[in-house]
């Protein structure tokens, strides 16, 4: 199974990013993460950004909890936003991101 997260941001509000990202901490061994991807087809001052989490169906309800605090610090940057995807499978996932 996979969880697709995309993070849209605006290019002109110059938010580090990467420190975010760099603060998340280590994922459980049967968590695979695939990305940062950034996604261009926005518009000219809007990105997006693309995280895949990959895992076995049985532990969706760990792996969302593991997966989720890993997203608390973003939840400090203003007016930061996020949508999920659950998909079911690699080939779904990774159409999904040549799509986006």
């Amino acid at each position: 199974m996979i969880i697709k997260f995309s993070l849209p941001y605006n290019l002109r509000k110059n938010l580090d990013l990467t420190r975010h990202f760099k603060a998340f901490s280590t994922l459980p061994e049967f968590i695979t993460q695939k990305g940062p991807y950034t996604n261009n087809a926005i518009d000219e001052a809007h990105r997006s950004i693309v995280l895949l989490f990959e895992f076995e169906d049985s532990r969706f309800a760990e792996a969302c909890r593991s997966i989720f605090r890993q997203m608390e610090d973003l939840y400090l940057i203003p007016g930061f936003t996020f949508s999920t995807q659950v998909l079911s499978g690699t080939h779904e996932g990774f159409r999904s991101i040549s799509q986006s």
